[in-house]
């Protein structure tokens, strides 16, 4: 093999052809060409057959299939240095057809080609392509012309040709073993080219009998064309040899045929798993996806001879530069000719003894064409254990495949070792119900043959990707198998002696399981097209997976992996009951509180299976089944569990601990009880603490344990080296302690599984007794062994500290290891918590002389199953004392008790029982109703962090004055934040939290400068980092978006955007928080460069700055944080002060050399962008902290008004006043509103001094006291007060001084002289809730106390306002409904021309352009004269309060309207006055006007004289449109519900009058399905700016004349110049809106997108009916309240006829993204048969429609309508 240096010059200045390049093989082999040599080489040409389609030219698919695909995008970066012209001049598309004469060249392109050095040849036909012709032409013929055009280059330098090594697939003939040599083996249909004769001059019906006789030999065409072209191959060179040598022609040129075994996807490049198109190996493994098995059950032994494409394409280009042509005297590698051939003489050391003709070539024998097959440096896994790799990857939680389409696992599958026949493989896997896809892959089926291109890169739902002929996959299944099935008769061994000899040596540390692994993602990437939120599976090397890892030869299943068998139930059915299990689980994990409350529901069928399992998992013969006898005493020895033996030693070594002897005793003496009364009172605590469990049971939890982290995780992963440091460090027998952070109730059982999978020290599990009523989890703790104990020492009685102190002190020496957290709670920010000090440490490491290694550990979550619940815990209250930390309370009546028992016996009447139930035909499906499915999402990965052991004898220094207990927990603590193992989620969480100052929203080129700049510092800082390096940006990114948006709508994405890619984060507090959960891991990795760059960024724009005043304010804020986050910085420390001077270092570029005066030159970086926000979102990561401590000391302005405040009552306090400055828009963090936040701080102002918290009892007098209890206040709690000032400062405020010195360091959404008085401003508003009455009705004069100091009077009324305005008994978050809505985005022409109403802009668009600046001047002017005049009159007065108005004319509209008052009336039960108006001409019949009178309705004519706004002429025109507004104001309502005759409620509507949105602004409206056009002239009259928002839809409007008088005269005045307003907005209906905006009137427009209702035309929606919905952020989404039929009435109402009478709505459809800026886009459309329609249309990846049955949605009202006279349509002549 040449050197790299050698290959280079080689390919220098080279012309190459390449064929095929668009196909997988093809692609690969021109992107390691060019990765090699591309800038070396003169050109290739890469010829490519054009398509009939439009982009089908060679020029475009050049770019679509090969340089605008991932995988050359990368090669562009990394080897072009992004030049993507210098790539494309290198590449030359050359049109051409190999089925054509002259391959379809063009003379140019035929002239052109003529330099051509090196040709390789690529392309062929599909694996399975069943056209004889189609194969001839291709592979046969086109080659030969192929060859025939290069006879007339002048050098062609080598020719390569591709070809399968399975092309044979019977022996040989003389052959006796399934050995395939480098040869050419006889066809088996006698001269090859005589029987290629016979096939082209072959009719129709010859033809069939030929293809018959091919595929007795050959399983497909492909195959049988593939081998014929190797013998013309060679017959070829054999005629071109023969006129070199007689008549002097040109020598052959060097040929080289490369035979490959089935080619998978990329080990290595472009990127592992990379793969293109539909054939070979990616067929296999997507149709695994979908659970259809390729390989048979016998065939598990055999080698998966599997050859990486990039393996392929790496040796051929490596071997090119060494083929050359041997000279006359070669012999042609026909398999007939090599045995009657001579050897030639070898040299004398050779064994000449060792060979036989059957054995390996003489390597010393010209051979040529040279043949080469190719072969991995590594021998090839078995098909079983390949089989186990893609079962482990299509398995995993976050393909969704459903259970009972699930593939079993290797052991069961391939437990029959038998061959499956046709019929019944075809009835296992094709014929049952169409196959699920995975959930992450919306295309419903795969695509048949996907042209690969960037689209994919773009978060996509493939719903034009479906493969519509689901019959093409079954074929392709059955085609494949039927191959196999042939080639597979022999175990076949392919000789590579020739390729070996060429020493390629890559891939010898090829993972073949993670090869698999890979492949099947590249598969679902690239081929399936699920988009870029899936992120491989594969292990890093040096990572282990917990829940998914290769079995190797010899090596022993883990015993977690045992499957559940049963006596009585089949394997299906306990998959089913297991499954049920596992979902019930994940239920009480992912919300506790509903699991609690539900419990009726789920107890009795877990206490039923969970009994059932553990007695058939305990039952002998079961055990012996299982394996279990052969280790039995390896795992005893192992786990130490010997609960039943050791009960009564237990027993004996705890009363006999001294400190339990010490506490009987002192308790016998205090109380006088008898001492034996004592005793049996610990044995009673001992008994309760104690763990209840025994080695099958353990056992059963972990395998349990096993299948349920497998369901809920795609992996946990853990570092090799770390596994290995926890076994040096136990080594000896140590025992150990291993101290995982608090974040989830799994975390101590996840390392009680982790100790069992890898074979660590086996800990007991000691943990809080709130874990123990949260159900079947913790059934499963105890199963496990775990140890409940009261943390709280205050709820601790002396004897429970002693007996539980004796007891664990007993445990760590019986078992050798404990699992315990050192948090109080679990955090529900995701900060670290200070340790909370409860004795336990204490209790476990007294006297103890013994060495004992403590392992801090650090599980990050992707996904924090219970996230949602967190969250709203920590945007409540305060709890009330006594309430579970966990937020959980079970009833008095409900026993904590285990609800499985301590013993199974076996056997039992159970059993029998069970037998019976299964008997009688209740199966697992069909008891107590379990048939139906939980639904169970996956929550990402887990990645585990260990830090280094903590030696109890050698690392832990005694330190004067500090407990022992505070040295090992800060070290524990320490190492828990340095084994941080980081996820790519809370990168992306801080990059979107950072998008608020940016306006919620970040593109996506910014979210990837911003990911590759963090992940860098994180790098820097020795962090691990879950980002493997074959991974893209983009991926992360989506993968990281789809995981946070999964349950919740925290990010949406925007692709209308002139930026590109948007992501907009939702600014509720829930989302904020979740956010900020997941980015607070970054928070502690980054807390000082963020304190820097937030001291950097509070001078503004000053250029030069004191260093002095720079390293005070650095040093302020290291000192309120180093509390907030529980350690402690060399913030002081002289002379260096080292942690400032490191970062001054690191961040020198920002900050210049001091001058003389101690002045230092600051960097401003307005001309280098990119760093300047690199430092802001530094920054970001401690603004809403600082923001915290802002808000918290406004509240604590309190303090100089009342004497204390109640602990409980501050963060009630914060979060009313953070919730006033987001509304007031002075923040934007709404961390404010955290209690954890609060809490923390507060914590942080009493270690600074500021404060001080003191016992109730010792500052408030009695009747105070008594005060707080009346008020719920709890006395025990501490009281906040602030620490008395000294002497000096008596006139300073310390808390507004800190405050302010806050203020110059936050980032400021305000002027800074606004910011300067918000702290005063906010303790006025404070003062008026603490306002004191003297008067008798006081609440303390009630209550009949004497509270003498003015100060506890203030204190208890503000007590009594404890019950602020915006608190509720929801968590608390800032609504829309409490925030004003952010303003609207303005016109961008792209967003609103999408979505102009196309009739009216044709029709008007030319008169717009046309009015010049003068006429809308006056215009202008005439309308504010109007308003001018009408400022000057009274306002009405009115008779009636609130009331219906509509307005009607013909026959028709009467009609209608009686039709809507009926429904109101008799439906909806409506009480409202109604009104309808009508013009002087358009009066309405007798009949009618009796009608009307039933329905307590009255008619009102317009032309009244005594009206306000009396109508007395008609427009002419056939609608009336201008009578809206005169209706509305001569109404004698004060308060309107207008509706036009055509339109009907679908719910009484009174409501609307009660809605907070119409209380606060006086006018509903509701949106149209347009936008209005930028250059539409009405924005430049009315005097306002243009808006990207909806219009307004006027067929229903709720208004209070009172507020919105004023702008209702503007638009009468608007629809009385029809004549030009009408031009402008197609009609009245937008008259509303702007002349509320044109007077600045408030009003609120329903944010949910109108809808439609209609009927099926054809294949296609036909929408003729308005849907609106309601405008109440109280209602949902989705609730119909208004049916406005505007088309119905114009569409022939035979359209509608059926036999069950008039039908018009079948259907009902809505936008699923139903918000004010929806995405979708309506389109009216001309149906057939001239019907007028509206339809939703979208572009791709965006939200689809929903469409749902009418009937359904508004059950009876269709049938209503029509009882009352409803019209479904106008009458039409037949």
């Amino acid at each position: 093999m040449k050197d790299h240096d050698e290959i280079k010059d080689y390919y220098r200045h080279k012309t190459i052809l390449i064929t095929g390049a668009t196909g997988f093989v093809g692609k690969a082999i021109l992107w390691n060409l060019l990765k090699v040599a591309g800038n070396d080489l003169e050109k290739v040409y890469v010829l490519i057959r054009p398509k009939r389609i439009s982009a089908g030219s060679p020029s475009q698919r050049i770019l679509d299939e090969i340089i605008n695909t991932p995988g050359f995008n990368k090669l562009l970066v990394e080897y072009f240095n992004n030049d993507r012209e210098a790539l494309l001049k290198k590449l030359i598309p050359i049109s051409y057809d190999l089925s054509l004469s002259h391959m379809g060249l063009s003379m140019e392109d035929s002239v052109q080609m003529k330099d051509t050095n090196v040709v390789i040849h690529c392309a062929s036909t599909s694996e399975y392509e069943n056209s004889l012709e189609w194969n001839l032409e291709t592979n046969v013929l086109g080659t030969i012309r192929l060859m025939d055009y290069l006879d007339g280059c002048l050098d062609v330098c080598s020719f390569i040709h591709l070809s399968p090594t399975h092309i044979y697939q019977d022996l040989p003939q003389g052959n006796t073993d399934a050995r395939i040599m480098e040869y050419v083996y006889d066809c088996g249909f006698g001269d090859p080219e005589d029987f290629l004769k016979e096939l082209l001059s072959a009719d129709e019906k010859e033809s069939a009998i030929l293809v018959k006789r091919i595929l007795q030999k050959y399983s497909t065409l492909h195959l049988f064309t593939k081998a014929l072209i190797e013998h013309l191959l060679l017959r070829r060179i054999e005629q071109v040899r023969k006129d070199h040598r007689e008549v002097g022609g040109k020598a052959p040129y060097p040929l080289a045929i490369f035979r490959s075994n089935y080619i998978g996807p990329s080990a290595v490049e472009p990127m592992p798993g990379w793969t293109s198109g539909m054939s070979g190996i990616s067929t296999w493994l997507a149709l695994y996806g979908y659970s259809v098995p390729i390989i048979q059950p016998d065939q598990g032994t055999r080698p998966a001879n599997i050859i990486p494409v990039d393996y392929v394409a790496h040796c051929i280009i490596q071997s090119i530069p060494t083929i050359t042509y041997p000279g006359d005297d070669f012999i042609l590698p026909l398999a007939d000719l090599i045995n009657s051939v001579a050897t030639p003489k070898m040299p004398p050391t050779s064994n000449r003894s060792s060979l036989s003709s059957s054995d390996e070539p003489n390597p010393y024998t010209k051979y040529f064409p040279f043949i080469f097959n190719i072969s991995t440096p590594i021998a090839p896994i078995t098909w079983y254990h390949a089989y186990s790799a893609i079962h482990d990857y299509w398995n995993r939680p976050n393909h969704a495949i459903l259970s009972t389409q699930k593939l079993p696992d290797a052991e069961n599958y391939f437990s029959s070792n038998k061959t499956i026949t046709k019929a019944r493989f075809l009835m296992r896997y094709y014929f049952r119900s169409a196959p699920t896809p995975p959930a992450n892959n919306p295309v419903q089926q795969l695509p048949y043959n996907k042209r690969e291109s960037n689209s994919h890169l773009m978060p996509s739902h493939g719903r034009n990707e479906v493969l519509q002929d689901q019959q093409k996959w079954m074929e392709l299944a059955s085609n494949i198998r039927n191959n196999l099935t042939k080639q597979n008769r022999y175990n076949w061994y392919y000789s590579s002696s020739h390729f070996k000899q060429l020493g390629i040596d890559t891939l010898k540390d090829l993972d073949w399981y993670n090869y698999f692994m890979q492949s099947c993602y590249g598969i679902q990437t690239y081929i399936m097209h699920c988009g870029p939120h899936m992120r491989t599976c594969v292990v890093a090397r040096n990572k282990a997976c917990a829940l998914y890892s290769a079995v190797k030869a010899g090596e022993t299943k883990s015993i977690v992996d045992a499957p559940f068998k049963s006596v009585v139930y089949t394997d299906e059915e306990m998959k089913q009951r297991v499954q049920h299990m596992i979902d019930i689980t994940v239920n009480s994990l992912r919300n506790p509180v509903l699991s609690i409350q539900d419990e009726k529901k789920w107890k009795p069928e877990w206490i039923e299976y969970l009994n059932d399992t553990l007695e058939d998992w305990c039952d002998e013969s079961s055990v012996e089944s299982l394996e279990i006898q052969s280790k039995k005493k390896e795992i005893e020895q192992k786990w130490k569990l010997r609960v039943d033996e050791n009960s009564e030693m237990t027993k004996v070594a705890v009363l006999n601990d001294p400190a339990v002897g010490e506490a009987i005793s002192q308790i016998s003496k205090r109380s006088g009880m008898r001492t034996d009364s004592v005793v049996e009172q610990a044995i009673k605590t001992l008994a309760r603490i104690q763990e209840r469990t025994q080695l099958s049971y353990a056992w059963f939890a972990a395998s349990f344990l096993h299948k349920l982290l497998k369901n809920m995780f795609s992996g946990i992963y853990i570092d090799k080296s770390e596994l290995e440091m926890i076994r040096n460090a136990v080594q000896g027998g140590k025992r150990v302690v291993y101290v995982p952070v608090s974040k989830t109730a799994l975390d101590p059982v996840l390392v009680w599984f982790l100790a069992i999978r890898y074979d660590l020290p086996i800990p007991a599990l000691v943990l809080d007794e709130a874990l123990a009523i949260l159900g079947p989890f913790s059934d499963l703790l105890r199963l496990a062994g775990a140890v409940f104990i009261k943390r709280d020492p205050h709820s601790r009685s002396t004897l429970t500290t002693a007996v539980t102190s004796a007891y664990l002190k007993f445990l760590i020496r019986e078992r050798g290891a404990l699992t315990v957290i050192i948090d109080q709670v679990r955090s529900r920010t995701g900060i670290f918590q200070a340790p909370f000090n409860d004795g336990l440490i204490d209790m476990i490491i007294r006297d103890e002389t013994d060495d004992m290694i403590f392992v801090p550990i650090n599980i990050t979550y992707e996904e924090v199953p219970d996230i949602s619940l967190l969250i709203g815990l920590d945007l409540q209250s305060e709890k009330k004392k006594g309430t579970q930390t966990s937020g959980l309370q079970r009833s008095k009546t409900t026993s904590n008790r285990m609800s499985t028992p301590t013993k199974v016996s076996r056997p039992s009447d159970s059993r029998s029982q069970r037998v019976r139930s299964r008997s009688l035909g209740n199966g697992v499906q069909e008891e107590k109703g379990i048939s139906r499915p939980i639904q169970v999402t996956h929550c990402g990965k887990l990645l585990v962090g260990v830090g280094s052991p903590i030696s109890l004898l050698y690392d832990i220094k005694q330190v004067d004055g500090v407990p022992k207990f505070q040295v090992l927990t800060d070290m524990i603590q320490k190492g828990q934040k340095q084994s941080i193992a980081v996820s790519p989620i809370s990168l992306i969480a801080a990059i979107l939290l950072y998008s608020r100052v940016k306006g919620n929203c970040i593109d996506l080129d910014t979210t990837k400068e911003h990911l590759v700049y963090l992940s860098h510092l994180i790098k820097e800082q020795g962090m691990s980092m879950d980002w493997q390096d074959s991974e893209e940006s983009e991926t992360i990114i989506f993968y990281s978006m789809r995981l946070l948006e999964k349950n919740s709508n925290i990010v949406t994405i925007d692709e209308r955007n002139t930026h590109g890619l948007m992501f907009r984060i939702c600014t509720r507090s829930e989302s904020i928080l979740q956010l900020a959960y997941y980015a607070n891991q970054l928070r502690e990795i980054f807390v000082l460069d963020s304190i820097f760059a937030a001291t950097y960024l509070s001078f503004g724009t000053r250029v030069k700055v004191i260093e002095s005043v720079f390293i005070e304010r650095f040093e302020f804020l290291a000192t309120l944080f180093q509390y907030h986050f529980n350690t402690l910085w060399n913030i002081k420390q002289q002379p260096k002060k080292k942690e400032y001077a490191d970062l001054k270092q690191k961040y020198s570029a920002f900050l210049g050399p001091l001058d003389e005066s101690g002045i230092m030159q600051r960097m401003i970086l307005s001309d280098k962008m990119k760093q300047f926000n690199q430092l802001n979102l530094l920054a970001s990561f401690i603004y809403p902290i600082i923001d915290s401590f802002w808000v918290t000391l406004c509240a604590l302005s309190a303090l100089n008004d009342v004497k204390a405040l109640p602990l409980s009552l501050v963060p009630t306090l914060s979060r009313w006043i953070g919730m006033h400055l987001i509304s007031g828009r002075r923040t934007i963090y709404s961390e404010v509103l955290s209690t954890e936040y609060n809490q923390t701080t507060l914590q942080s102002l009493v270690q600074l001094g500021l404060l001080d918290k003191k016992s109730a009892k010792l500052v408030l007098s009695p009747d105070a006291q008594m005060l707080m209890q009346a008020l719920g206040l709890s006395t025990n709690d501490d009281l906040i007060l602030k620490v008395e000032e000294k002497e000096e400062d008596d006139d300073t405020d310390s808390i507004a001084k800190l405050c302010k010195k806050i203020e110059q360091v936050r980032i400021k959404q305000e002027d800074t002289a606004v910011s300067i008085h918000i702290y005063e401003k906010c303790q006025n508003q404070i003062r008026s809730l603490a306002k004191t009455s003297d008067g008798n009705n006081s609440f303390s004069k009630r209550q009949g106390a004497i509270v003498a100091e003015k100060k506890e009077e203030a204190m208890i009324q503000l007590g009594i306002a404890n019950n602020f305005p915006s608190t509720s008994k929801d968590p608390i978050h800032v609504s829309k409904k409490d925030v004003p809505p952010p303003p609207l985005q303005t016109c961008i022409p792209s967003d609103v021309l999408r979505n102009v109403d196309p009739n009216h802009t044709n029709a008007h668009l030319e008169f717009w352009q046309h009015l010049s600046n003068q006429t809308v001047s006056t215009y202008k002017n005439r309308w504010q004269k109007f308003m001018a005049s009408v400022k000057q009159t009274s306002i009405p007065k009115w008779e009636n309060q609130r009331g219906i108005v509509l307005v009607a004319g013909n026959k028709d509209t009467f009609r209608r309207t009686l039709t809507a008052i009926e429904i109101l009336r008799n439906v909806h039960g409506c009480k409202l006055d109604i009104e309808i108006w009508h013009l002087s001409d358009e009066q309405p019949s007798e009949t009618v006007k009796d009608k009307l009178q039933m329905l307590g309705a009255k008619s009102r004519d317009l032309s009244d004289p005594q009206l306000v706004r009396p109508i007395q002429f008609r427009r002419d025109a056939e609608k009336q449109f201008q009578i809206k507004a005169a209706a509305v104001i001569n109404s004698s309502f004060k308060e309107v519900l207008y509706l036009d005759s055509d339109n009907f409620p679908a719910q009484d509507p009174a409501f609307l009058f009660d809605i907070a949105e119409y209380q606060r602004t006086g006018a509903l409206f509701w949106p149209d399905f347009w936008k209005t056009h930028v250059e539409n002239k009405i924005f430049d009259i009315m005097g306002i700016d243009c808006q990207d928002e909806w219009e307004q839809e006027s067929g229903q409007m709720v208004i209070d004349k009172e507020k919105s008088w004023l702008p209702l005269q503007l638009a009468w005045y608007m629809q009385k110049h029809y004549e030009l307003y009408f031009q402008l907005l197609n009609g009245d209906k937008d008259t509303f809106k702007y002349a509320w905006k044109a007077l600045g009137v408030p009003y609120h427009m329903t944010e949910t997108m109108v809808g439609m209702a209609g009927t099926m035309v054809g294949d296609r929606f036909c929408g003729h009916t308005m849907l609106q919905y309601s405008p109440s952020e109280e209602e949902d989404d989705d609730k119909i309240l208004f049916i406005h039929a505007n088309l119905l009435k114009i569409t022939d109402k035979n359209n509608f006829i059926t036999t069950n009478g008039e039908h018009p709505w079948d259907l009902a459809k809505r936008s699923s993204f139903s918000r004010r800026n929806t995405w979708i886009k309506p389109e009216f459309y001309i149906a057939p048969g001239g019907r007028a329609c509206m339809d939703f249309t979208h572009r791709q990846g965006e939200p689809e429609a929903v469409t749902e049955n009418f009937d359904l949605v508004l059950p009876g009202l269709q049938q209503k309508y029509f009882e009352y006279g409803g019209i479904g349509g106008e009458t039409r002549a037949s």
